[in-house]
């Protein structure tokens, strides 16, 4: 596994205004996100927001770009963290010898020290969690997830990527999330 300097694509996720958590209603080749995170990660997978893991056989997992923010009304969950959400986008860049099918990625959340993240329900599934099917060689699929945590809990947050696959395992990526510019 490779670190490498990361890319942050805080304009494309800033365009996104809303999320979803509602994964019964996602079509089966969707990314989930859970509230409880599935792994141990050991520490050779732990990286900070600004780096991307990059795996021997070229996919490369990052956190794109994340920022804070007041939750929009229509969202449902966000009560514990008085209506605030963390919003990021999950890059896959597919390097890979043939396409990948990210079909069973989970993201999952923690803030402070191991204090489990809920992710947002939006009911109008504006944001949704999604790859949109395989991604072909040479391509790149971003999902766009959301979690309820409050301003306290900004300053230490850990997104745990987990693709569920025989052949990459989980990473995560921690540090510092900045609300977003008004």
């Amino acid at each position: 596994m490779r670190r490498g300097g990361g890319l942050l694509a805080a304009a494309a996720l800033l365009a996104v205004t809303a999320c979803s958590a509602a994964t019964d209603d996602l079509p089966p080749d969707t990314a989930s996100v859970s509230a409880e995170p599935s792994a141990v990660i050991p520490d050779d997978q732990r990286f900070t927001l600004d780096n991307e893991a990059e795996f021997p056989d070229g996919l490369v997992v990052e956190i794109a770009g994340s920022f804070a923010q007041q939750a929009p009304k229509t969202m449902k969950g966000t009560e514990a963290s008085g209506g605030q959400i963390v919003l990021a986008s999950v890059r896959l860049d597919n390097n890979t010898a043939a396409a990948y099918d990210p079909a069973e990625t989970e993201v999952t959340a923690t803030y402070g020290e191991g204090t489990v993240a809920p992710p947002v329900i939006d009911p109008t599934n504006e944001l949704v969690a999604d790859f949109e099917g395989a991604i072909d060689v040479g391509d790149e699929g971003v999902a766009a997830v959301g979690f309820a945590i409050p301003t306290s809990g900004l300053a230490k947050l850990t997104f745990v990527v987990d693709l569920h696959d025989d052949t990459h395992d989980p990473v995560s990526f921690s540090g510092k999330v900045e609300r977003a510019p008004n």
